[in-house]
C-alpha cells in the first residue's frame, strides 16, 4: 500500500514517487532516498508506472499494490494542469483508492479520467456518531506504546469539534470498490510521552 497527498510545490509525478521510494528502496536512509527522487519521478513522468509498480511488488514480494489518494480535492483545486498530471499517472487502467470532499465531486466527475473512475464506485459514509468521534481522537494514541493524552485533552478537542469533525469526504476507487469517508483531525507523529495541547491563549478553530 502506497498513499500520497497531493502537494503544493511538489508535481504529482514527484509526490507518487516519494510515496512509492520506501517500498522500492526499503533498506535505504532518507537522504538515499532524496538522492534518487527526481530520477523515480523522471520514470513516472514518462508514464512508466506499471514498471516502477512492478519492481515495487518484486521488492515486497507481494502481488497487489494499492495505491491511496488521500484528499485528491488538494489537486482540483491547483492548476489544472495538477489535476490532469495526477490524473494520467493513476486513473487509467490500475486500482486507486481516493478520499475527496464533496464540494469537489462535481469537478472530479466532469474531469474526463478521474470521471470515469469514480462512477465505477462511489460510497458515502454518513456523518460519524459521538462514541465513533471520540474514537477517532482516541485510538490512534492509544496504539501508540508509551504515549498518552494529558488530562482533560480529549474532552477539549471534543468540545472545539462541537460533536462532528471535518468535511464531508467522497472516494473512488478505479477496478474496485469505493469509499467515501469523513476527514478528521490530523495529528504529528507521535513519539513515547504525552500529548498536551497548545497554551490557551493560542487561536482555537471551532469548524462551521
Amino acid at each position: 500500500m502506497a498513499v500520497l497527498r497531493p502537494a503544493s510545490g511538489s508535481g504529482p509525478a514527484a509526490t507518487l514517487a516519494a510515496a512509492l521510494l520506501p517500498l522500492l528502496e526499503p533498506d535505504f536512509s532518507e537522504s538515499a532516498r532524496l538522492a534518487v527522487l527526481p530520477k523515480v519521478t523522471a520514470l513516472l513522468t514518462r508514464g512508466t508506472l506499471p514498471n516502477v509498480v512492478a519492481r515495487v511488488l518484486h521488492r515486497q514480494e507481494c502481488d497487489r499494490l494499492l495505491i491511496i489518494v488521500d484528499q485528491l480535492e488538494e489537486a482540483f483545486g491547483a492548476a489544472p494542469e495538477t489535476a490532469s498530471e495526477l490524473a494520467a499517472l493513476l486513473f487509467s487502467d490500475r486500482p486507486v483508492l481516493t478520499t475527496l470532499r464533496a464540494d469537489f465531486l462535481e469537478a472530479v466527475l466532469a474531469h474526463p479520467t478521474t470521471g470515469p473512475a469514480l462512477r465505477r464506485g462511489l460510497y458515502a459514509l454518513g456523518p460519524l456518531e459521538p462514541g465513533q468521534l471520540r474514537e477517532v481522537v482516541t485510538a490512534p494514541v492509544d496504539a501508540g506504546p508509551g504515549v498518552g493524552y494529558e488530562s482533560g485533552i480529549v474532552e477539549r478537542v471534543y468540545e472545539e469539534l462541537g460533536g462532528v469533525t471535518g468535511d464531508w469526504t467522497a472516494g473512488s476507487a478505479a477496478g474496485g470498490p469505493s469509499t467515501c469517508c469523513r476527514a478528521s483531525p490530523r495529528w504529528p507523529p507521535l513519539t513515547p510521552g504525552c500529548a498536551s495541547a497548545p497554551p490557551t491563549s493560542a487561536p482555537r478553530h471551532t469548524p462551521t
